[in-house]
């Protein structure tokens, strides 16, 4: 799948197609319009040569855990092409847990590719994050 950021009419017919009877935690083309321009302006740091490659999970939905029963939302996938944001995914999957419900945000993932190009240009730090605890202590 591959659908243009701005071609709401595909990405509602996509949409539909994935939430089928589904009436909870579903997503409209407006949500996902709102994360590819929040995701652009976020890799505001990089030159717009870096961000092709960048992926957006958009996964807003999230249950107390103290739900006790299945809760499936709907996922979808935005990947950064030169011409623009397209939707590469939507699909429906279990929702996290957190405490008291609270929302989930956007994750955006920049391919090691861009990430070492953005470190060799003047100016831009990029510190990679320690995997576990135990290698932050260790720093």
């Amino acid at each position: 799948m591959k659908i243009k950021i701005t071609d709401g009419t595909k990405i509602t017919a996509a949409l539909q197609s994935a939430q089928g009877q589904a009436q909870a935690r579903l997503l409209t083309a407006e949500n996902l319009l709102a994360s590819a321009k929040c995701a652009e302006e976020k890799l505001g740091f990089l030159p717009q040569v870096l961000r092709v490659g960048a992926r957006v999970e958009v996964d807003p939905h999230r249950v107390p855990h103290t739900y006790k029963y299945r809760a499936d939302g709907t996922v979808a996938n935005l990947t950064r092409f030169p011409s623009g944001w397209f939707v590469t995914g939507i699909f429906r999957s279990p929702t996290p847990s957190t405490p008291y419900g609270a929302g989930g945000a956007d994750r955006i993932s920049i391919p090691a590719a861009q990430i070492a190009q953005a470190k060799s240009l003047n100016g831009i730090h990029i510190m990679p994050l320690p995997a576990t605890n135990e290698a932050h202590r260790a720093l």
